[in-house]
């Protein structure tokens, strides 16, 4: 671990959090993240039974924090001797920041613990001031070169993932914030390993997944356009496209 990073465990919790980012401030957060998530003065991002997200505003920093839910009390065992999704969260942007992807600055993880058993868990990140994918690409619909270069940066993202051996698992305009012509990827809940003995279904699934977003999300006036922008890449790369076509078409 980067002597950069410190832990604090014991039988109840496990916190992990970024030196540099430490205050007295944030460690109240630190000690009882849920003080603050479910405070009614925190605006409140998401709140269903996979995640409950909230921004707070600590040091003069604008602050996420996701708390991890339970879908079921059976998923709720189960998790108890699994890793959390806020620690895999903490690693896979460590390693897509070493590997010049954009993200939101990863600042803790925190699990509540019963001696090996693992709980409740919670991931800080900062907040990035930006527009989301959805409204970017209606926002630059008639530049379809703005467009183009969009779709440039999205591609790029899931080439170096692939190239890292990665899955997102869940790729799509609504995880991607862009801030100053800058490119932010979201949510890593569900990256993983892809194992080598997947199928190239499994291997291609981010970009068949974004593909199908585009379908349903990018300005009709555009969606052509990046579609073949989309399979150029995939031929590009050997990747079959003989995908469903999922655009929505008038009657």
């Amino acid at each position: 671990m980067s002597k950069d990073i410190i832990i604090k465990q014991n039988l109840t919790s496990r916190v992990v959090w970024e030196k540099k980012s430490y205050s007295l401030a944030l460690q109240k957060v630190l000690e009882n993240p849920d003080s603050f998530l479910c405070s009614p003065t925190t605006p409140v991002l998401q709140n269903n039974f996979k995640s409950r997200i909230g921004v707070i505003e600590i040091d003069g920093k604008k602050l996420v924090i996701k708390r991890h839910n339970y879908k079921s009390r059976w998923q709720q065992f189960k998790r108890y001797f699994r890793r959390t999704k806020s620690s895999r969260s903490w690693y896979f942007s460590q390693l897509l920041k070493q590997n010049n992807v954009s993200i939101p600055h990863p600042v803790a993880y925190i699990e509540k613990r019963m001696g090996p058993l693992r709980g409740m868990s919670y991931f800080i990140y900062e907040y990035v001031e930006g527009v989301q994918g959805e409204e970017y690409l209606k926002s630059i619909s008639q530049s379809p070169e703005r467009a183009v270069q969009a779709i440039t940066s999205i591609l790029d993202v899931i080439d170096t993932m692939q190239n890292l051996h990665l899955i997102h698992g869940d790729i799509r305009l609504a995880n991607f914030v862009f801030s100053k012509e800058e490119l932010f990827l979201l949510d890593f809940d569900d990256v993983r390993h892809r194992s080598w003995y997947k199928p190239s279904s499994m291997k291609n699934r981010d970009i068949r997944g974004f593909r199908k977003d585009l379908c349903y999300n990018a300005p009709e006036i555009l969606q052509d356009q990046l579609l073949e922008q989309v399979d150029h890449f995939c031929m590009t790369r050997g990747i079959k496209t003989n995908w469903p076509d999922y655009r929505i078409t008038s009657s």
